[in-house]
């Protein structure tokens, strides 16, 4: 919806930033909550960990009568660069937790190595101050059931982006790897994992749907929880 003068309000461009990152890279950013009010702050007011809302304020106090979706676009593109240069500096800590240096280059094997430090820092694995328990990755699939299928999945990833940069035919076991080719399979991971987790909610929706005998969207508690390991509560 727009407002009088054909522009999107605040809500309905928050909103739909809300749902552009969600879908597209997986991302829940803090700011972009629908519920979210920030109508009537200053973006003096915003913490640090609500940068979305602190650019689309930004633009507001030039902006008052609304936005258009060029204007929405440049927004969702500063934010990527944001969330981009984030994941930058999560990918230099993988590297120094496996103590290698982002100015030499690595093997292929290694690149795995530390991109499986990423991950499991990505999917809730680090610590409170950033550090990954080695012992906690090497049991990473017991802990975190879709870690085999993320790992894949971000194994593609590497391999066609070292595939494209070095030949079908690369030696994985010679250091031929600079940190510019990891960052471009950092990138190439985020850009698609968005898509690749939607379908994986479209298979959930399938797998519950069997239970759903009567049409009417809902299945018993009993059966949600018996159709397997992605609907059970943790501790």
């Amino acid at each position: 919806p727009k407002n009088r003068k054909g522009l999107l309000d605040h809500a309905t461009a928050r909103y739909a930033l809300h749902r552009y990152f969600l879908f597209k890279h997986a991302m829940y950013l803090r700011g972009l909550e629908p519920a979210k009010d920030a109508v009537n702050r200053s973006s003096k007011d915003v913490p640090d960990d609500e940068v979305p809302t602190f650019l689309q304020l930004m633009f507001e106090e030039r902006l008052h009568d609304g936005f258009d979706l060029r204007q929405l676009a440049t927004i969702a593109a500063a934010v990527e660069h944001i969330v981009h240069k984030d994941s930058i500096s999560h990918l230099v800590g993988a590297y120094n937790q496996s103590k290698r240096s982002t100015h030499e280059n690595v093997t292929a094997e290694q690149l795995e190595q530390v991109m499986d430090i990423y991950l499991f820092g990505l999917l809730g694995g680090a610590a409170p101050d950033g550090s990954i328990d080695m012992s906690a990755l090497q049991s990473a699939h017991l802990t975190h059931p879709i870690w085999p299928n993320v790992q894949r999945f971000l194994r593609k990833a590497q391999n066609d982006v070292l595939t494209k940069t070095h030949g079908a035919d690369y030696p994985r076991d010679q250091a031929l790897v600079p940190f510019s080719s990891a960052v471009r399979v950092l990138a190439s991971f985020t850009e698609a994992f968005g898509s690749w987790q939607n379908q994986d909610c479209s298979g959930m929706s399938q797998e519950l749907s069997k239970f759903d005998t009567k049409g009417t969207g809902r299945v018993k508690l009993a059966d949600f929880y018996q159709a397997g390991w992605r609907y059970k509560e943790t501790k």
